[in-house]
């Protein structure tokens, strides 16, 4: 299952705010392979501790292996 199906899953589940930096990561996946998380924050309205918090919501460790997730998606989806 792809990234964006499984925060489609698990959004009526998040937060406000994590319903917020998910929205911004289905709207512009690719966003977040290129920023780091304070900057996701910021453009999505939020906190970076929100976005850490999306990213544990979605059982990743951090930021960092949402970002190494979401390359490997992008490139098995070209």
């Amino acid at each position: 299952m792809s990234i964006c199906e499984s925060i489609k899953r698990r959004f009526i589940r998040l937060s406000k705010g994590q319903r917020r930096v998910a929205q911004f990561v289905l709207n512009d996946p690719s966003i977040v392979t290129t920023k780091i998380a304070s900057e996701v924050g910021r453009i999505a309205g939020v906190s970076e501790s929100t976005v850490h918090r999306f990213c544990y919501a979605m059982d990743f460790a951090g930021y960092s292996e949402l970002q190494k997730r979401m390359k490997e998606d992008l490139a098995y989806h070209k």
